[in-house]
């Protein structure tokens, strides 16, 4: 759908939804991004506290047994990314890196009998990658640490 601006109809909506997130929506996007980055922090916590059963399930997993390096890696990029999102800073990068780890959790989750939250481990993490996607879109949001940089920089 081609509207009479010549633009394609999905950049529309892509501009509609940055513009109620700039305005009537700012509160409750701040609460998603910052239980979205709690929730990241939290479990690269939760990695490295038992990173025996990381380990495992990379190296018994088909195809990523070769990067044995992702048992150091996941966690790191989970504790700097929720930092991240939480605070509001480089919010659409960290995203767009976090999404690649969160569908690898999602198919691995299926194959592993052990996880952290019984049967809410996959819920949890469908949920936390349809944030990452409305966050690569949105990004930061009014209320973050971004805007306050920006602000205070065009008052000196």
């Amino acid at each position: 759908m081609v509207l009479a601006s010549g633009k394609p109809g999905y950049m529309n909506h892509f501009a509609h939804v940055r513009e109620l997130s700039k305005t009537r929506y700012a509160f409750w996007l701040l609460v998603l991004r910052i239980g979205l980055g709690l929730a990241l922090f939290f479990k690269g916590i939760q990695f490295m506290r038992n990173d025996a059963l990381l380990s495992e399930v990379i190296a018994v997993s088909p195809g990523v047994q070769k990067f044995a390096w992702l048992q150091v890696f996941i966690p790191w990029v989970h504790l700097f990314g929720g930092l991240m999102i939480l605070i509001g800073l480089f919010t659409r990068w960290v995203s767009l890196v976090q999404i690649p780890l969160v569908v690898g959790a999602i198919f691995f989750i299926k194959q592993d009998s052990r996880v952290y939250f019984g049967n809410l481990e996959l819920p949890l993490a469908i949920l936390v990658f349809l944030l990452l996607l409305v966050f690569v879109v949105l990004g930061d949001g009014n209320l973050s640490w971004k805007r306050l940089i920006q602000s205070e920089r065009s008052i000196t």
